[in-house]
């Protein structure tokens, strides 16, 4: 997939309501279990929906936080860092995950019946030995950690989070995942907003699971840039010396004939790629199974045309495309929710001389996933132009 897949540093915002009930009782202890698949079982079917009933207003809602468990499994975080314990339910979540890939995970409460309450859930869902809980005021405990993070959380409520965010950059990943949940207000989220794209991190958006709040706000720090072509790279390596900051790296890769395993990723893009490709549906198989449950398509290419844009050119395959063909293709190998629009009109000179008009297309899908925090709300539905222009 020739210059197309970004994964990974990502940061998520939504906003939910919440309501603080008393810190009494607790949940009760669990059964004894034959096996950790046993107690794994138990934790997602009961222990967890016992504590939806009791704490929904204070926690992450469920479908939120099976996303989290998704995503630290599935994108193989090893350690986790939560800010804003509580009484231990997305704590348990992302354990669940990292305890599948021998992670672990530090979570941060500074209220200390919510800490020792989180801590006894935490025992509870038999993951002690994943889930470190600690007690202290964020800001504090973050001077004092130690390592690299590859996976960062924030659910603070109301509290302004952009500090807590500034505080821990320096103990992340270049690879690592951040999610903040509950902006808090309109101060917080334009500061959190501007300070990620201060640093070059894209910023889509999307749904809240629960359906309130500012949305649900993906950034992307690192991004992987892969092109069959040594030249192609080449010419991308030299724009990157000039200031990416390690932000892109580059893979020299042909997708059509080599086999990825290992990697997973939550965006794949192609643009102006697919012409190239002679079995363009096996490829965009390939391509469903390198995305992360919930992950994205975003495919741009020509429109149908008569052979004028390339010329005579050995090495293209397809003088534009079908749109219902490529949405068949898309939906055969598996990709949900697929939408299109027109993202490009243009005109240039022929090889004889003669202007003509062309026009690319924009073309997503999802791969489907219970509890994903909503797909990204990008308006890639009709058939308006976003841009038309003269080359």
């Amino acid at each position: 997939m020739p210059n197309k897949s970004f994964v990974s540093r990502l940061i998520a915002i939504a906003c939910v309501v919440v309501l603080v009930p008393s810190l009494a009782g607790g949940a009760s202890s669990g059964p004894d279990f034959s096996s950790s698949e046993e107690r794994r079982a138990w934790v997602l079917t009961t222990f967890l929906k016992d504590i939806e009933a009791r704490w929904r207003f204070h926690n992450v809602p469920a479908a939120d936080g099976r996303f989290l468990y998704d995503l630290v499994r599935e994108t193989k975080r090893q350690r986790a860092l939560e800010f804003g314990s509580a009484n231990g339910y997305s704590a348990i979540w992302i354990g669940l995950g990292l305890e599948e890939n021998g992670g672990r995970l530090d979570t941060v409460e500074i209220d200390p019946g919510r800490s020792k309450l989180c801590e006894k859930n935490v025992g509870q869902a038999g993951l002690e030995s994943v889930v470190n809980c600690i007690n202290g005021d964020a800001l504090k405990v973050s001077k004092t950690l130690d390592g690299k993070y590859d996976f960062f959380f924030i659910d603070l409520g109301v509290v302004e989070v952009f500090s807590f965010l500034e505080s821990v950059e320096s103990k992340l990943s270049d690879d690592a995942i951040i999610l903040l949940h509950n902006i808090g207000f309109e101060g917080s989220y334009k500061k959190t907003l501007d300070y990620a794209r201060q640093r070059g991190w894209a910023v889509e958006k999307g749904r809240p699971s629960d359906g309130h709040g500012y949305g649900f706000f993906v950034v992307r720090k690192h991004l992987h840039a892969w092109d069959s072509s040594p030249a192609m790279l080449s010419v991308l390596e030299a724009k990157l010396r000039k200031g990416a900051n390690g932000k892109i790296s580059t893979k020299c890769i042909d997708l059509t004939a080599d086999e990825i395993s290992g990697e997973k990723f939550d965006l794949v893009y192609s643009s102006m790629a697919l012409h190239h490709v002679r079995d363009t549906e096996r490829l965009l198989g390939k391509l469903y199974r390198l995305l992360v449950p919930g992950g994205c398509i975003a495919l741009v290419d020509l429109d149908v045309e008569d052979g004028s844009f390339h010329g005579d050119n050995p090495g293209v395959h397809h003088h534009g495309f079908q749109r219902d063909e490529i949405e068949r293709q898309l939906t055969t190998v598996g990709f949900r929710s697929i939408g299109q629009r027109t993202a490009y009109c243009f005109e240039k000179p022929d090889e004889s001389g003669i202007t003509k008009k062309y026009s690319l297309f924009l073309m997503t899908g999802y791969v489907a996933a219970e509890g994903r925090l909503g797909e990204f709300d990008v308006p890639v539905s009709g058939t308006d132009d976003l841009s038309s222009s003269s080359a």
